[in-house]
């Protein structure tokens, strides 16, 4: 009996769904980056007032607050996030979810204001890109940043939450027969893979090295040879032996013109198509494989 469900209607139904529903969108606005040093500390709450920052609360020690922004004659797309050890640390330590508190994070925030009127003010990843889709109401956040838990965030302009993927430099490859092994040995990776994108292409199966997925096997499994390759979407992609505060991936999308083209199926984010840095199209699956248990 095989561990791995690839069920032949499901993705038939899926791809006929495709054929009427999918929806492509390449007409983007895209963001400029701000670096502000402030000089004497920052905040619990940070709020950004035209090109000028309200600080309160904490007194810390000298950090960057860098703020992306796009905008046009009806609309306004900003985020902020502090550049701080403190809060880089606060990343790596927090659970998963605890960046998309409202309570938790006012360090990275997302604003979007539309027709001279406030929509939402939510929090975020800290992202290096910002793009807007108009037409369909959507916003694509991309992160660079190591330390961040996520790398791939895409809004609804009513601050609603669609899609999160990570994008890594390493990840676990495994043909079905490994993957069925793996999952044998360890029953509760079940639920860690749910949480996780997991792709399959020509028969072997990529799935993200989330911290769900080392805490489920264990660092040690992770240490022994062959257990992770290099990204296949980025092969090149790594971290900069001297990187130092919010280290950032290099040879991974471009920064000045990283989103070629969004796919939809109905309403849900499908695949989002990137530019890396040497000019090639990089399909991005933002829907996981399914993968079950033995029924």
């Amino acid at each position: 009996m095989n561990l791995v469900n690839t069920s032949n209607t499901f993705l038939k139904k899926i791809g006929i769904f495709v054929c009427f529903s999918i929806c492509c969108y390449t007409s983007f606005c895209k963001a400029t980056l701000r670096h502000t040093i402030i000089s004497k500390g920052l905040v619990d709450s940070l709020i950004p007032s035209s090109d000028s920052f309200r600080l309160m609360h904490k007194v810390l020690p000298n950090v960057f607050v860098d703020t992306l922004e796009s905008y046009g004659d009806d609309y306004r797309v900003i985020h902020y996030h502090i550049v701080s050890s403190m809060v880089e640390n606060k990343m790596i330590s927090d659970t998963l979810e605890e960046i998309f508190n409202d309570s938790l994070n006012q360090y990275s925030r997302l604003i979007f204001e539309e027709h001279n009127k406030y929509k939402f003010n939510v929090p975020t990843i800290p992202l290096t890109n910002i793009v807007y889709l108009k037409k369909p109401g959507l916003i694509i956040g991309l992160s660079k940043i190591v330390a961040s838990p996520y790398h791939i965030v895409i809004y609804s302009t009513d601050g609603k939450l669609l899609c999160k993927r990570t994008l890594q430099n390493l990840e676990l490859k495994l043909d079905k027969k490994g993957l069925d092994s793996l999952i044998r040995g360890n029953p509760k990776l079940i639920d860690c893979l749910s949480q996780n994108i997991v792709v399959k292409e020509n028969d072997n199966y990529y799935i993200e090295t989330s911290r769900c997925l080392i805490h489920t096997l264990g660092r040690e499994w992770f240490l022994k040879p062959f257990r992770l390759v290099s990204s296949h979407y980025f092969p090149s992609m790594s971290v900069p032996y001297d990187s130092g505060l919010y280290s950032k991936y290099q040879f991974s999308f471009s920064d000045s013109d990283p989103v070629h083209d969004l796919i939809m199926i109905g309403s849900v984010p499908y695949l989002l198509i990137l530019n890396s840095e040497d000019g090639k199209k990089i399909n991005i699956p933002l829907v996981s494989f399914p993968v079950t248990s033995l029924e």
